[in-house]
Protein backbone atom coordinates (compact mmCIF):
# COMPACT_ATOMS: atom_id res chain seq x y z
CA UNK A 1 0.00 0.00 0.00
CA UNK A 2 2.81 2.33 1.10
CA UNK A 3 4.26 1.97 -2.29
CA UNK A 4 0.96 2.59 -4.53
CA UNK A 5 0.68 5.74 -1.82
CA UNK A 6 4.68 7.11 -3.39
CA UNK A 7 3.63 6.55 -7.20
CA UNK A 8 0.18 8.40 -6.87
CA UNK A 9 2.02 11.12 -4.82
CA UNK A 10 4.53 11.13 -7.02
CA UNK A 11 2.26 11.49 -10.54
CA UNK A 12 0.51 14.00 -8.52
CA UNK A 13 3.44 16.67 -8.23
CA UNK A 14 2.84 17.95 -12.42
CA UNK A 15 -0.71 18.78 -11.02
CA UNK A 16 -0.04 20.23 -8.28
CA UNK A 17 2.37 22.59 -9.43
CA UNK A 18 -0.18 24.00 -12.07
CA UNK A 19 -3.22 23.99 -9.80
CA UNK A 20 -1.56 26.82 -7.45
CA UNK A 21 -0.31 29.96 -8.31
CA UNK A 22 3.40 30.35 -8.81
CA UNK A 23 3.38 31.95 -5.10
CA UNK A 24 1.56 29.17 -3.22
CA UNK A 25 3.00 25.93 -4.93
CA UNK A 26 3.51 23.24 -2.54
CA UNK A 27 8.10 22.46 -2.23
CA UNK A 28 9.31 19.72 -0.58
CA UNK A 29 6.39 16.78 0.65
CA UNK A 30 7.69 13.71 2.10
CA UNK A 31 6.90 11.61 -1.27
CA UNK A 32 6.20 14.61 -3.73
CA UNK A 33 10.04 15.49 -4.29
CA UNK A 34 10.61 18.59 -6.10
CA UNK A 35 11.99 18.47 -9.63
CA UNK A 36 15.01 20.62 -10.44
CA UNK A 37 14.58 24.35 -11.44
CA UNK A 38 11.78 24.01 -8.21
CA UNK A 39 11.61 27.40 -6.17
CA UNK A 40 11.56 27.01 -2.71
CA UNK A 41 12.38 29.29 0.44
CA UNK A 42 14.31 28.63 3.79
CA UNK A 43 12.40 27.82 6.69
CA UNK A 44 14.67 29.79 9.19
CA UNK A 45 18.14 31.50 8.88
CA UNK A 46 20.85 29.03 7.98
CA UNK A 47 23.67 28.46 5.85
CA UNK A 48 24.95 27.78 1.89
CA UNK A 49 27.56 25.07 2.40
CA UNK A 50 29.96 24.73 -0.53
CA UNK A 51 29.86 21.18 -0.59
CA UNK A 52 27.04 18.93 0.97
CA UNK A 53 28.49 18.90 4.47
CA UNK A 54 28.27 21.08 7.53
CA UNK A 55 32.16 21.50 7.78
CA UNK A 56 32.85 22.47 4.14
CA UNK A 57 33.47 25.76 3.48
CA UNK A 58 30.28 28.19 4.17
CA UNK A 59 29.54 30.32 0.92
CA UNK A 60 26.50 32.66 2.08
CA UNK A 61 24.44 33.05 5.16
CA UNK A 62 20.83 32.77 3.99
CA UNK A 63 17.80 34.58 6.43
CA UNK A 64 14.74 33.11 6.88
CA UNK A 65 12.18 32.92 3.70
CA UNK A 66 15.43 33.51 1.34
CA UNK A 67 14.58 32.41 -2.37
CA UNK A 68 16.46 29.16 -3.49
CA UNK A 69 15.84 26.95 -6.95
CA UNK A 70 16.79 23.54 -6.45
CA UNK A 71 19.32 22.04 -8.65
CA UNK A 72 18.99 18.28 -7.60
CA UNK A 73 18.23 15.77 -9.24
CA UNK A 74 16.89 13.05 -7.10
CA UNK A 75 16.85 9.00 -7.83
CA UNK A 76 13.89 7.79 -5.84
CA UNK A 77 13.96 4.71 -3.54
CA UNK A 78 10.55 3.39 -3.56
CA UNK A 79 11.47 1.08 -0.63
CA UNK A 80 12.15 4.11 1.88
CA UNK A 81 9.80 5.93 3.53
CA UNK A 82 11.72 8.95 2.79
CA UNK A 83 13.62 9.90 -0.08
CA UNK A 84 15.10 13.63 0.93
CA UNK A 85 18.57 14.11 0.63
CA UNK A 86 20.55 14.82 3.82
CA UNK A 87 21.66 18.28 1.92
CA UNK A 88 19.87 20.01 -1.33
CA UNK A 89 22.11 21.45 -4.37
CA UNK A 90 20.61 25.29 -4.87
CA UNK A 91 20.88 28.15 -6.38
CA UNK A 92 20.88 31.45 -4.15
CA UNK A 93 21.12 34.93 -6.58
CA UNK A 94 24.54 34.23 -7.91
CA UNK A 95 25.86 31.36 -5.83
CA UNK A 96 25.01 27.92 -5.90
CA UNK A 97 25.64 25.80 -2.99
CA UNK A 98 24.15 23.49 -0.64
CA UNK A 99 21.41 23.60 2.38
CA UNK A 100 20.40 20.67 5.06
CA UNK A 101 17.23 19.66 3.71
CA UNK A 102 15.87 20.25 7.10
CA UNK A 103 15.86 24.05 6.88
CA UNK A 104 13.68 24.08 3.85
CA UNK A 105 10.18 25.20 3.94
CA UNK A 106 7.43 22.08 2.69
CA UNK A 107 5.42 25.29 1.22
CA UNK A 108 5.52 29.06 0.87
CA UNK A 109 2.41 30.66 0.61
CA UNK A 110 2.24 34.46 -0.24
CA UNK A 111 -0.84 37.10 0.51
CA UNK A 112 0.01 40.20 -0.53
CA UNK A 113 -3.65 41.04 0.57
CA UNK A 114 -2.60 41.08 4.26
CA UNK A 115 0.83 41.16 3.88
CA UNK A 116 1.99 38.12 5.25
CA UNK A 117 4.04 34.83 3.85
CA UNK A 118 3.16 31.79 5.28
CA UNK A 119 6.19 29.03 5.22
CA UNK A 120 5.34 25.47 7.04
CA UNK A 121 7.86 22.52 7.48
CA UNK A 122 6.53 19.02 8.14
CA UNK A 123 8.25 16.05 10.55
CA UNK A 124 7.13 12.14 11.25
CA UNK A 125 8.13 10.80 14.10
CA UNK A 126 7.83 7.20 15.26
CA UNK A 127 6.93 5.77 18.40
CA UNK A 128 7.27 2.12 19.52
CA UNK A 129 4.28 0.47 21.03
CA UNK A 130 3.45 -2.44 22.36
CA UNK A 131 0.24 -4.75 22.11
CA UNK A 132 -2.07 -5.49 25.11
CA UNK A 133 -0.39 -8.12 25.85
CA UNK A 134 2.97 -7.33 24.96
CA UNK A 135 3.77 -10.10 22.89
CA UNK A 136 4.74 -7.84 19.91
CA UNK A 137 5.73 -4.49 18.78
CA UNK A 138 4.66 -2.06 15.99
CA UNK A 139 5.47 1.54 15.23
CA UNK A 140 2.91 4.29 14.92
CA UNK A 141 3.61 7.47 13.34
CA UNK A 142 2.97 11.10 14.42
CA UNK A 143 2.57 13.60 11.32
CA UNK A 144 3.35 17.24 12.71
CA UNK A 145 3.32 20.23 10.34
CA UNK A 146 5.35 23.32 12.01
CA UNK A 147 4.00 26.98 10.28
CA UNK A 148 5.92 30.43 10.35
CA UNK A 149 3.78 33.56 9.65
CA UNK A 150 6.06 36.49 8.62
CA UNK A 151 4.95 39.98 8.51
CA UNK A 152 7.87 41.17 5.57
CA UNK A 153 10.99 39.59 7.67
CA UNK A 154 9.68 39.60 11.13
CA UNK A 155 8.29 36.51 12.56
CA UNK A 156 4.80 37.37 14.48
CA UNK A 157 3.55 34.01 14.85
CA UNK A 158 4.61 29.96 15.10
CA UNK A 159 3.07 26.75 16.08
CA UNK A 160 2.24 23.46 15.14
CA UNK A 161 -0.31 21.30 13.53
CA UNK A 162 -1.07 17.72 14.37
CA UNK A 163 -1.68 16.08 10.84
CA UNK A 164 -3.77 12.82 10.09
CA UNK A 165 -1.24 11.64 7.45
CA UNK A 166 1.93 12.57 5.29
CA UNK A 167 0.33 13.12 1.86
CA UNK A 168 -1.87 16.68 2.14
CA UNK A 169 -2.08 20.00 0.11
CA UNK A 170 -2.51 22.86 1.76
CA UNK A 171 -4.26 26.31 0.65
CA UNK A 172 -5.43 29.41 1.99
CA UNK A 173 -8.47 31.42 0.77
CA UNK A 174 -10.77 34.08 1.44
CA UNK A 175 -12.74 34.04 4.38
CA UNK A 176 -15.33 32.87 1.93
CA UNK A 177 -18.06 35.22 3.96
CA UNK A 178 -16.96 34.07 7.33
CA UNK A 179 -17.08 37.35 9.52
CA UNK A 180 -14.51 38.41 11.82
CA UNK A 181 -11.72 35.69 10.22
CA UNK A 182 -9.01 37.24 7.44
CA UNK A 183 -8.31 34.06 5.42
CA UNK A 184 -9.96 29.90 5.52
CA UNK A 185 -6.89 27.54 6.25
CA UNK A 186 -7.47 24.59 4.37
CA UNK A 187 -5.26 20.85 4.80
CA UNK A 188 -6.66 18.38 2.26
CA UNK A 189 -5.51 15.15 2.77
CA UNK A 190 -4.77 12.39 0.01
CA UNK A 191 -5.87 8.72 -0.17
CA UNK A 192 -6.50 6.15 -2.27
CA UNK A 193 -9.47 4.20 -2.02
CA UNK A 194 -8.61 2.02 0.80
CA UNK A 195 -10.80 3.19 3.34
CA UNK A 196 -8.43 6.04 4.30
CA UNK A 197 -9.63 8.94 5.22
CA UNK A 198 -8.80 11.63 2.03
CA UNK A 199 -10.68 14.52 4.05
CA UNK A 200 -10.00 18.15 4.95
CA UNK A 201 -8.81 20.24 8.42
CA UNK A 202 -10.49 23.18 8.30
CA UNK A 203 -9.25 26.72 10.37
CA UNK A 204 -9.50 30.49 9.98
CA UNK A 205 -6.88 32.35 10.52
CA UNK A 206 -6.53 36.25 11.65
CA UNK A 207 -3.17 38.09 12.55
CA UNK A 208 -2.17 36.10 15.61
CA UNK A 209 -3.62 32.84 15.66
CA UNK A 210 -5.34 30.12 13.65
CA UNK A 211 -8.22 28.25 15.54
CA UNK A 212 -9.66 25.12 14.53
CA UNK A 213 -13.29 24.57 12.72
CA UNK A 214 -13.76 21.09 11.67
CA UNK A 215 -12.57 18.09 9.86
CA UNK A 216 -14.78 16.60 7.25
CA UNK A 217 -14.04 13.41 5.88
CA UNK A 218 -13.76 11.79 2.85
CA UNK A 219 -13.70 7.43 2.66
CA UNK A 220 -14.11 5.47 0.05
CA UNK A 221 -13.21 1.79 -1.04
CA UNK A 222 -13.53 0.96 -4.22
CA UNK A 223 -16.54 2.11 -5.56
CA UNK A 224 -18.90 -0.22 -2.83
CA UNK A 225 -18.63 2.28 -0.21
CA UNK A 226 -18.28 5.87 0.47
CA UNK A 227 -18.23 8.54 2.92
CA UNK A 228 -18.37 11.91 2.27
CA UNK A 229 -18.94 15.40 4.29
CA UNK A 230 -18.96 19.23 3.21
CA UNK A 231 -19.78 22.71 4.24
CA UNK A 232 -21.90 25.27 2.19
CA UNK A 233 -20.15 28.38 3.35
CA UNK A 234 -21.95 31.98 3.31
CA UNK A 235 -19.78 33.20 0.02
CA UNK A 236 -21.20 29.86 -2.09
CA UNK A 237 -23.85 30.00 -4.23
CA UNK A 238 -26.39 28.62 -2.22
CA UNK A 239 -24.91 30.14 1.11
CA UNK A 240 -26.17 32.02 3.68
CA UNK A 241 -25.29 35.16 5.49
CA UNK A 242 -23.78 33.94 8.89
CA UNK A 243 -24.62 30.73 8.56
CA UNK A 244 -22.57 27.40 7.34
CA UNK A 245 -24.32 24.62 6.28
CA UNK A 246 -23.20 21.00 6.37
CA UNK A 247 -24.05 18.08 4.17
CA UNK A 248 -22.94 14.53 4.21
CA UNK A 249 -23.60 11.50 1.93
CA UNK A 250 -23.21 7.76 2.88
CA UNK A 251 -23.12 5.52 0.16
CA UNK A 252 -23.44 1.32 0.34
CA UNK A 253 -23.68 -1.00 -2.45
CA UNK A 254 -24.96 -4.61 -1.75
CA UNK A 255 -25.63 -5.99 -4.89
CA UNK A 256 -24.69 -3.92 -8.46
CA UNK A 257 -26.49 -6.94 -10.39
CA UNK A 258 -29.88 -5.98 -8.95
CA UNK A 259 -28.88 -2.09 -8.19
CA UNK A 260 -29.15 -2.48 -4.58
CA UNK A 261 -27.56 -0.11 -2.53
CA UNK A 262 -28.28 2.21 0.19
CA UNK A 263 -27.93 6.15 0.10
CA UNK A 264 -28.09 8.23 3.02
CA UNK A 265 -27.95 12.11 3.07
CA UNK A 266 -27.41 14.30 6.07
CA UNK A 267 -28.25 17.84 6.26
CA UNK A 268 -27.44 20.44 9.50
CA UNK A 269 -27.36 24.30 9.84
CA UNK A 270 -24.75 25.74 12.08
CA UNK A 271 -24.72 29.39 13.03
CA UNK A 272 -21.19 31.14 12.51
CA UNK A 273 -20.85 33.51 16.04
CA UNK A 274 -17.50 35.10 17.40
CA UNK A 275 -15.15 33.42 14.37
CA UNK A 276 -16.66 29.64 15.30
CA UNK A 277 -19.81 27.53 14.14
CA UNK A 278 -22.53 27.14 17.25
CA UNK A 279 -23.37 24.32 17.79
CA UNK A 280 -20.04 23.29 18.01
CA UNK A 281 -19.08 20.85 15.65
CA UNK A 282 -19.58 17.30 15.74
CA UNK A 283 -18.52 14.20 13.99
CA UNK A 284 -21.03 12.26 12.22
CA UNK A 285 -18.59 9.13 12.35
CA UNK A 286 -15.24 8.64 13.35
CA UNK A 287 -14.26 5.82 10.85
CA UNK A 288 -10.60 5.69 12.29
CA UNK A 289 -12.72 3.98 15.87
CA UNK A 290 -15.09 1.84 13.88
CA UNK A 291 -12.12 0.08 12.17
CA UNK A 292 -10.22 -0.36 15.48
CA UNK A 293 -13.16 -1.51 17.08
CA UNK A 294 -13.22 -4.29 14.14
CA UNK A 295 -10.41 -5.52 15.01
Amino acid sequence: MKKLRILLALQFISFVGLSQTENDSPVLGTYMLPEKGFETATFGACSLYKFPSAQSTILAELPINSIVIIDTAIEVNYELLNNRPEFYKVRYKNKVGYVPSAELAYYRLLQKDVNRTFLFWYNMEPEQKKDETDAFEYTVYHYNLFYKVLNETTVEEEGTFELNDDLFQLFLTPPKGLSGISKLFVIDYFAEACGEDGGQDYYSWKPGEFNFIAHLSEVGDGGVFYFTEKFIFPADSSGVKNQVRYLSEEFELFDEETNWYSEVHKFRTYEWKDGALYPPFKRENNYEEEVQSEE
